[in-house]
């Protein structure tokens, strides 16, 4: 068994729409990743167990997706923080997404906020077809990636364990709709 760890403190974040303060809970990691490994019979092998912390060492465990897309990648937020947090902020959804808007992948046949499983940043969008975002997931480095879903994309379908066939993508933006 592979034990990935690491300490984090729960705190909260402020999401402030004309005046109406929003808490968001929020997670800071305060440790770097280590990893435990336990044979068979229960046993830590240390040699493996510092082998694979070694390996993990170089990735980045200061933010998910969320964090990074909402939060300039400094927390951790889960899930189902998500809607309130758009909502707050007063995002809208837009056809024609730009640089800096985000994406939004939510599991099911129709859209919910509720949902919503993974976030990005675009990254680079002509007459608003987006070309890249910036995606970041869990313990992993930030990458320029197609947005997707799918194989190879910002969100691997191999990597959605619920809904592997249903996941919608949207993009939301703060700038004023015409």
């Amino acid at each position: 068994m592979v034990t990935t760890k690491w300490r984090a403190v729960q705190g909260t974040i402020y999401s402030n729409n004309n005046g109406k303060v929003v808490k968001i809970k929020a997670f800071k990691a305060t440790t770097a990743v280590s990893v435990e490994v336990q044979n068979s019979f229960g046993f830590v092998d240390k040699k493996e167990s510092a082998s694979l912390t070694a390996a993990r060492s170089k990735a980045d465990n200061s933010a998910d997706c969320h964090g990074a897309t909402f939060a300039n990648s400094e927390v951790w937020i889960d899930n189902d923080q998500i809607e309130k947090l758009v909502i707050s902020e007063g995002y809208t959804e837009t056809s024609t997404p730009q640089g800096g808007d985000i994406g939004l992948y939510a599991e099911g046949k129709k859209f919910q906020l509720k949902n919503v499983q993974h976030s990005v940043l675009v990254n680079d969008a002509t007459d608003g077809v987006v070309k890249d975002v910036r995606s970041k997931g869990g313990i992993s480095r930030r990458a320029i990636l197609p947005a997707g879903p799918g194989e190879g994309t910002a969100w691997d379908s191999k990597n959605n364990r619920n809904d592997t066939k249903n996941t919608q993508l949207k993009y939301f933006t703060l700038r004023v709709q015409k």
